[in-house]
């Protein structure tokens, strides 16, 4: 529902403020670069490959 989706985003936006905090590249803000950094750091996707359909 719409509190779970708010939950969701409330938790991107903390993930995305903390990595730019650290100076770490995100997907979010377009400064992560395919293979600049190791695929388990990345926290957020903006390929449309990686949704699924219910």
């Amino acid at each position: 529902g719409p509190t779970f989706g708010a939950m969701m985003i409330s938790g991107q936006k903390a993930a995305h403020l903390a990595l730019k905090a650290l100076g770490m590249a995100n997907a979010i803000d377009g400064t992560y670069a395919l293979g600049s950094v190791h695929p388990e750091l990345v926290l957020a996707s903006a390929e449309p490959t990686d949704t699924a359909s219910a």
